[in-house]
Formats: C-alpha cells, structure tokens, sequence
C-alpha cells in the first residue's frame, strides 16, 4: 500500500513537473488570426470582437490543442437572441470546429436559463439538431447564474474526447460531454455567434 501511495504522488509530482502553461498575448496580431470580425482593444486589456453577421472567430495561429485546460474571462450582454460568446477548439478549418459557448442573454431567465451553455461540433452537430436529436445533453444551466452584464469566468478541461466546463470557480461542472469528433486535436480561438459581440481577456492554456 505504501509502495503505491509513493508511486501515485511521484506521477502525480511528474504531472505537474511536465505541465505547460502559455497565455498568449490577445493584443499581438502575430500571434492570431480573425475570422469575419474586427477585434479592438480594451480599457480592461481585453479583446471585443465587434458584432457582424455569422459566426466569427479569433483563432491562434499554429498552436495544437489535445489535453489540458482553457480559462478566460468572458463578457457578453443581456440581449435576447443577440449574445452568444465562447471558445471554439478542435478547429481544423472555418467550417469544421468544435464550441463551448454561454448565452448570457438566458442566464437568469427562468424560462430558458436550462439553455445558458452549449456544446456544438459544426457544421454537423450545431446546436438546433442537438437540441433535437439529444435534448438537455449538450447544453445546460448555470448555478448560481451570473449576472449576463458582466465579466465571468470559465475554465475548460479536455482529456481524451471528454469536456468538462467550470464557471466562476465552481468545484462542480456545469456542463460535462464527449466529444462528437473524430479528430483529436486543433486549433483553439475566441468565438461569437451570429450578431453577437464579445469580450476577452485572462486567457491561459495548460496542457
């Protein structure tokens, strides 16, 4: 028993020796590239990006993301069907990515707050065919919920094909899938959806 309790805190010691964290600087065009948006700095030194129609995204140029962990802060608005912000990750083009993204605009609707966070693996898994097909399985509430005008934070862990997401430092996930792509790795970038814009900042990665 002692042999295995000393082999476990080595691993885990090893674990922790190994881990990398980067935080990418959101303010160095370098090292991003945009989709369909115009980022701007911010007095919180963030990042927005500004609201257009379609999806749009910040993307990290050549950087690969398997296993580990994502946390940013994110700030959406309380505008009903008009504020969809997140992380897109898995991304092997403009089309094929997966998401993690919050509603904020149903947050604290009573009606709808079971929608406030959603997973999707476009283009063949967006949010309404999930709804459809697996309704309550990839989207959730979040408890307790933030106020939707404000900045919030998320923490997002991926091994093995399983996501977990954490908001505000909550012990337990909100939200907690496997992954629906058979490609297991890609790109990670802000995301926004449709007429939607967003705010970012604290971003940090660990693998």
């Amino acid at each position: 028993m002692k042999n295995t309790i000393i082999s476990f805190v080595l691993v885990t010691l090893a674990q922790v020796a190994f881990a990398q964290e980067f935080t990418p600087n959101l303010h160095d065009s370098n090292l991003w590239y945009v989709q369909n948006r115009e980022p701007s700095k911010t007095t919180t030194n963030g990042i927005e990006l500004n609201a257009e129609e379609g999806d749009g995204m910040m993307v990290l140029k050549d950087f690969d993301f398997k296993n580990g962990s994502i946390e940013l802060d994110v700030k959406g608005e309380d505008k009903q069907g008009a504020s969809f912000v997140g992380l897109a990750f898995n991304i092997q083009s403009e089309y094929e990515y997966e998401t993690l993204y919050f509603r904020p605009f149903n947050f604290q609707n009573e009606a709808r707050k079971s929608h406030a966070v959603q997973y999707t693996y476009n283009p063949d898994y967006t949010w309404d065919v999930l709804r459809e097909k697996f309704p309550a399985k990839y989207e959730n509430s979040l408890e307790p919920a933030p106020d939707p005008n404000d900045w919030f934070h998320v923490r997002i862990t991926k091994l093995n094909g399983k996501i977990s997401v954490y908001v505000n430092n909550q012990s337990d996930p909100c939200l907690v899938v496997s992954s629906l792509s058979k490609k297991k790795n890609g790109m990670i970038g802000l995301w926004v959806g449709n007429g939607s814009k967003g705010e970012f900042k604290n971003l940090k990665i660990v693998l």
